[in-house]
């Protein structure tokens, strides 16, 4: 095996192993020393260009975030029901992890989803985003609208730019994620967004909001 194909089989079985660690032991996972460095392992591994490290690693961090909303990816055993424990140092712990590695998570994000990530990571992505903007909404906001500010010149319209930042000042960006959550559509609009080089299809992206 290369180590190019080693280092990738490294980072899917990981960020895997790092799902089970979250499902069965989210308490103790989430207030590890190590989480700061896990959670700035997996901002580093969305540069990847391949599918299965890509989906292991949004996955992960999908569920890490949603310890911190409303209905979280809870974990049950028999004697200790998930949902009779104090989470509140679990969403806590979950915040303050996010609000240090927010800005680059964000970036890597949404950046991906404009134009690296096989189509089939985009729900996965999207995910994470709806839940941080679910969780952290005005400092989310605030990370999207500094990432939307540094994409290269044309890679949207002036036009399309100022609307998305709009929208997001409105929170109207949370309900088009939401509308556009679990749907075919999601995927067509993001595949859009990072092929075409069309204004027409670009409006037609945000026609939603």
């Amino acid at each position: 095996m290369q180590k190019a194909d080693f280092i990738i089989t490294v980072i899917e079985d990981f960020f895997r192993l790092g799902g089970d660690g979250l499902q069965y032991y989210s308490t103790q996972f989430i207030a590890s020393s190590v989480m700061p460095t896990i959670l700035h392992a997996a901002c580093s591994a969305l540069t990847v260009l391949k599918l299965e490290p890509l989906r292991a690693t949004l996955q992960f961090l999908r569920d890490f975030v949603e310890y911190a909303s409303d209905n979280p990816p809870y974990s049950h055993t028999n004697d200790h029901p998930a949902k009779t424990l104090d989470r509140s140092p679990t969403i806590q712990g979950v915040k303050s992890l996010v609000q240090g590695q927010g800005e680059i998570l964000t970036q890597r994000v949404l950046t991906g989803m404009m134009y690296t990530f096989p189509e089939d990571c985009i729900p996965d992505a999207s995910g994470v985003l709806l839940a941080m903007f679910q969780i952290l909404p005005r400092e989310t906001a605030s990370w999207v609208s500094t990432t939307v500010n540094m994409l290269p010149a044309g890679s949207i319209s002036q036009q399309e730019q100022e609307r998305i930042l709009r929208n997001i000042d409105q929170y109207v960006f949370v309900i088009y994620l939401v509308i556009l959550w679990d749907t075919d559509y999601f995927v067509q609009a993001y595949t859009i967004w990072r092929n075409t080089e069309d204004t027409d299809d670009l409006t037609r992206l945000y026609r939603v909001v």
